[in-house]
C-alpha cells in the first residue's frame, strides 16, 4: 500500500516481474472511503546486460561477426557503433550464444571502433556499460604503388615500392 499519498498521481517501483492487480482506495476527511475498480498491470523483466566476446581486427571494406556470449529468450539485441544512433544489426535472443554480422566498415586510416549492444524486453532497455564496449580495430588497406622499370630477360631488376607503411613481399 502507498498510504498517505495526497496527490493525483503516485509512483511505485516494482521489484517483481509478472502480472499484478492494483486498485485505489480513497478516503475523505470525514473518514468515508471508496475503492476503485481493480486493474491488472504487467511488469516486464529488465534484461541482463549482454556480454560481447572479443573481436578480431579486420581490414577496411569488410564486415565481421560480433558474438554475444549468451542471449535471453525473447529479448531483442541491437548492435551499435559508439557515437551513432543507428542500429547496425538486430538479433532476437534464443537463450544461447548468437552473433551479429556488421555492415561493411570502411576507414581511411587504421581506426579503433567501439561497439556496444542494447538489450530490450518490451520497452525495458539495458545498454552495456561503457567499460564493456568492445574495440574493433579496422586496418586501412595499403595503397600498393610501384615504380615499374623496364625489365630485361636475364638482368636483375629492382622494383621500387612507394608507400609509408611496412610491407611484406
Amino acid at each position: 500500500p502507498m498510504s498517505g499519498e495526497t496527490s493525483s498521481s503516485m509512483t511505485k517501483t516494482w521489484n517483481d516481474a509478472g502480472t499484478h492487480t492494483i486498485y485505489v482506495y480513497e478516503e475523505n476527511a470525514e473518514g468515508v472511503g471508496n475503492t476503485s475498480d481493480e486493474a491488472s498491470i504487467t511488469i516486464y523483466a529488465k534484461p541482463a546486460s549482454p556480454t560481447i566476446n572479443d573481436i578480431a581486427a579486420i581490414c577496411s571494406g569488410t564486415a565481421t561477426n560480433v558474438t554475444l556470449s549468451t542471449t535471453q529468450n525473447n529479448v531483442i539485441y541491437r548492435l551499435y557503433r559508439d557515437g551513432t544512433d543507428n542500429s547496425l544489426n538486430t538479433i532476437y535472443g534464443n537463450g544461447s550464444s548468437q552473433s551479429f554480422t556488421t555492415p561493411t566498415i570502411t576507414v581511411e586510416e587504421t581506426e579503433t571502433v567501439n561497439l556496444y549492444v542494447v538489450a530490450s524486453n518490451l520497452g525495458c532497455n539495458v545498454r552495456i556499460p561503457e567499460s564493456n564496449f568492445k574495440p574493433l580495430v579496422v586496418n586501412e588497406v595499403p595503397d600498393a604503388t610501384f615504380d615499374w622499370p623496364t625489365i630485361y630477360k636475364g638482368v636483375p631488376t629492382v622494383i621500387a615500392y612507394r608507400n609509408n607503411t611496412s610491407t611484406n613481399f
